[in-house]
């Protein structure tokens, strides 16, 4: 698959049983599992190239996700065998940008995603640029800096929610790094709408917005506010904000 004219990009690809993947139970998948997609195909590639979690850490180094774009054509469905793809698109600075793509076995185009990263200094806890090798192990045709654009969000609502919820962080929603995965964030956005109001049938966008780390026995709440044609539910821990999920018609 070609992104940018010119460049054919190499997609790591990982097959998924949706169902297993999420640790469903009772309740059925839906579009925020699908970040658990993305979160681990990402974390699968790195590993495939000797980048992985322990790679970075041995150098004082954490790559932070800061923002998740999903274009969803067709809803997730329960035992759904899902095809994940994913590349480094480019870097530019100290930001790094990474192209998913998601696919029935049949091939059936499911939806596409934009990350963007951001390269942290876990010493100084500064952003910091990524040295040559790396880029050079992430992107061995060194393509040009350049920035994948992203949803900008709009300013936080001012009304009260029309909903809330309270999460209490467990272990099961902590990662490798000592913090909650942020997988969690657009399930939890997605899991608790209220009752009444009705649920997207798709085609659909979500955007994430991470903040802050919330760790283990802290409180997040979630407020849910109603936007013309969409929701944007507003994360914080305590009065600070730590994430954002807007789920839009696409």
């Amino acid at each position: 698959m070609s992104w940018r004219q010119g460049w054919v990009y190499i997609m790591f690809t990982k097959t998924y049983q949706l169902d297993a993947l999420c640790k469903k139970d009772a309740a059925a998948v839906h579009p925020g599992d699908l970040f658990h997609v993305l979160n681990d195909v990402m974390r699968a590639h790195t590993a495939s190239i000797g980048l992985d979690h322990h790679y970075h850490a041995q150098r004082n180094l954490m790559w932070v996700l800061t923002a998740y774009d999903l274009e969803l054509n067709h809803m997730p469905q329960d035992n759904m065998a899902l095809v994940a793809k994913t590349a480094p698109y480019a870097f530019k600075k100290m930001y790094g940008y990474r192209r998913y793509e998601l696919t029935t076995l049949e091939g059936v185009h499911i939806g596409t995603a934009k990350g963007r990263f951001v390269l942290v200094d876990t010493v100084s806890e500064q952003l910091t640029v990524p040295d040559e090798t790396l880029l050079k192990r992430f992107d061995p045709e060194r393509r040009e800096p350049a920035a994948l654009p992203m949803f900008k969000p709009p300013a936080l609502p001012v009304t009260p929610p029309e909903h809330r919820q309270e999460i209490v962080v467990t272990s099961a929603h902590i990662d490798v790094n000592g913090h909650v995965n942020n997988a969690f964030y657009p399930e939890w956005a997605w899991s608790h709408f209220p009752a009444e109001v009705p649920i997207f049938k798709g085609p659909i966008f979500i955007h994430v917005q991470f903040k802050r780390e919330v760790f283990i026995e802290e409180t997040v709440s979630l407020d849910y506010h109603s936007l013309e044609a969409g929701w944007d539910i507003v994360m914080r821990k305590g009065d600070t904000l730590v994430a954002r999920v807007i789920i839009l018609p696409a």
